[in-house]
């Protein structure tokens, strides 16, 4: 992922050393999977909308069949679906790690109900959702380091500056850019 992130600042600096981010400027970002021998879209066949309005990210779950959009390895028989936006203000080098949303679903329920949840998206900031699955195998987590699906499903930057106030929990990345 690093190297994904090198192309996209190259690909915005401008000659005078200022790099000048687009709405669209993460997209390379979405699909990106954690784990390459399990990938998220081999087990979750159905994404969440997301959409961006009034200053908030959107996240739409419409309702599905379980059984023909989730493939649950053998042995298993219920999943959670962990979706967890985290955002960067890349010119203040602070990340925030959003509520994480949870949906627990057994294999044996026909069809789950739509759900949508928001979360405020500052100015001057990346958003990043990940997505991953955790399958239940006897009461226990089945993953394992061979098998996490877990991947982006969404980024995006909000242009505008950044505030000076925030909500509280944002913490130091390390990593800042004059954006």
């Amino acid at each position: 992922m690093n190297s994904d992130i090198s192309i996209i600042i190259n690909q915005h600096l401008e000659q005078d050393g200022t790099i000048v981010f687009r709405a669209d400027s993460f997209n390379r970002l979405k699909g990106f999977e954690f784990n390459v021998n399990s990938p998220l879209v081999d087990s979750l066949l159905t994404i969440p909308r997301i959409s961006f309005e009034d200053g908030k990210v959107h996240i739409n779950i419409p309702p599905f069949n379980i059984a023909k959009n989730i493939r649950f390895p053998e042995d298993t028989y219920k999943v959670t679906i962990h979706i967890q936006p985290i955002f960067f203000n890349l010119s203040k080098g602070l990340g925030l790690r959003a509520q994480p949303y949870y949906i627990d679903l057994e294999k044996t329920t026909a069809l789950t109900e739509e759900c949508t949840f928001s979360y405020n998206f500052p100015p001057g900031s990346v958003c990043i959702i990940g997505l991953s699955l955790v399958f239940i195998s006897n009461q226990l987590a089945f993953n394992n380091k061979n098998f996490n699906p877990a991947g982006i499903v969404w980024a995006r930057y909000k242009e505008g500056i950044a505030d000076d106030e925030n909500d509280g929990g944002w913490y130091n990345t390390g990593f800042k850019i004059d954006v």
